[in-house]
């Protein structure tokens, strides 16, 4: 169908991940979510170690990673350049970065926490795309909290894709005919399935170039 395949499936060992390359997967998305420092706050269920040694088996195997974080979980300034450093210090950048904004859930352990302030975001972004200068930095879930201008803001700041349909797990989002007008608006245009320098670099066995 000449698509690029990219799944979320948690944990992973190192021949689970070849079994998903030979299968034909493009890309494989296990975000750290937060600081090494700030993650046993949120998550409980498996160790920030854990996280990292999926990633890298999935990047042994050939397969591009999908990695970032969500804002807005409670942390610093400091854990959001700590989740920027942990990512950019990796093997090799991940192909993407997504920047998640936290949506609170009535009924869950963060229902109370702060709307994310919109300067947080573009901070976090612009910091992203000096340490990741090559990796595609994209809007995700919780994007449709902030307005269309603020959403242009964050491409200038260094954001150069997004996340569409009309539900992100469980967040609703915006659907992809609302996003194409959209880009339509700013005059963007979307990329091609393996139009990236750097897939097209990973399938012909090319090693990465992009971390200095």
């Amino acid at each position: 169908m000449g698509m690029e395949v990219c799944t979320t499936l948690g944990m992973l060992t190192p021949t689970q991940a070849q079994q998903l390359k030979e299968a034909g997967l493009t890309a494989y998305n296990h975000n750290l979510d937060t600081s090494r420092e700030f993650y046993p706050s949120v998550i409980t269920t498996r160790s920030y170690d854990d996280r990292l040694e999926t990633i890298n088996a999935v990047q042994q195997a050939g397969i591009s990673v999908c990695s970032g974080g969500i804002l807005g979980l409670g942390e610093s300034d400091e854990d959001r350049i700590g989740l920027i450093w942990e990512v950019s210090n990796m093997t090799e950048h991940p192909e993407s970065f997504p920047v998640n904004a936290l949506v609170p859930i009535e009924g869950t352990p963060l229902e109370n926490n702060k709307p994310l302030e919109h300067r947080t975001i573009l901070r976090t972004i612009a910091t992203a795309r000096i340490a990741l200068p090559t990796t595609i930095i994209r809007l995700a879930a919780g994007r449709q909290i902030f307005s269309e201008a603020e959403q242009a803001m964050c491409f200038l700041a260094g954001a150069n894709a997004i996340f569409t349909g009309e539900r992100m797990l469980t967040t609703p989002c915006s659907g992809w005919d609302e996003d194409k007008t959209m880009m339509d608006r700013w005059g963007l245009e979307g990329m091609a399935s393996f139009e990236s320098e750097r897939l097209q670099a990973k399938s012909l066995g090319d090693p990465p170039s992009q971390n200095n």
